[in-house]
């Protein structure tokens, strides 16, 4: 699989996205100010806007980093993997995983989307764009391989992609409450499961094709 092509960061902007991103999963995104950050990091305010024109610059940066970061371990973990099952297995390991943490990090809440939902909608959209391109990928690899029985991978990928868009939902729905961890693992391991019963019918999947022999019909099942 080709390596995604993804912005890289300099040493100093790094520094700067590390304590804005302490302060916005400290405070959240609205409480933060850019002075705050530069105090965080004990330089003045102007030398920030050399490299960020304004908070929300800032934020875009912080979220795309997290993003890159995800994509790069997935790329990597994902050329480890020996099947196209293990590749579907380790993809939604890692995203799971990497929705939880922005969550933790109070970048998938209310208040954000509702400031920022532009910058928010079009970050997410792009980041959704590159997941799905890898689940189409591992899809037709399992296919060509004969691994996977299907007709189009496309909306199986996209399938696959709002399913785990319904666990950010659901954390966002619920990040008012403080006693989630028992509610949150079950939920977890419903997804888990789901995605397993996918694989599963991926891999045993019947097509029934009914054709004429000597006009009769018969059913020929292709696993």
């Amino acid at each position: 699989m080709k390596k995604p092509n993804i912005q890289q960061f300099t040493e100093k902007e790094n520094r700067i996205l590390d304590a804005a991103q302490h302060q916005f999963a400290k405070y959240g995104y609205s409480k933060v100010t850019m002075d705050e950050i530069a105090e965080g990091l004990g330089v003045v305010k102007g030398s920030l806007y050399y490299y960020f024109p304004n908070k929300e610059a800032v934020y875009q940066a912080v979220i795309q980093r997290e993003q890159n970061g995800f994509l790069e371990q997935l790329h990597r973990e994902l050329q480890a993997a020996a099947s196209a099952s293990d590749k579907l297995r380790c993809y939604i390991h890692l995203r799971i995983a990497f929705t939880k943490k922005l969550f933790n990090l109070n970048q998938l809440n209310r208040e954000i989307a509702h400031h920022l939902k532009p910058l928010y909608i079009t970050l997410f959209q792009q980041f959704a764009q590159l997941e799905q391109q890898y689940l189409i990928e591992i899809l037709n690899e399992g296919k060509k391989k004969r691994e996977f029985d299907f007709t189009s991978a496309a909306p199986l990928a996209a399938m696959m992609h709002h399913a785990l868009y319904g666990l950010r939902q659901w954390l966002i729905l619920h990040n008012e409450q403080t006693k989630l961890a028992e509610e949150e693992r079950i939920l977890t391991q419903e997804f888990y499961l789901f995605f397993e019963t996918i694989l599963t019918g991926l891999k045993t999947r019947t097509v029934n094709k009914r054709i004429s022999t000597n006009g009769k019909r018969r059913t020929i099942k292709k696993t």
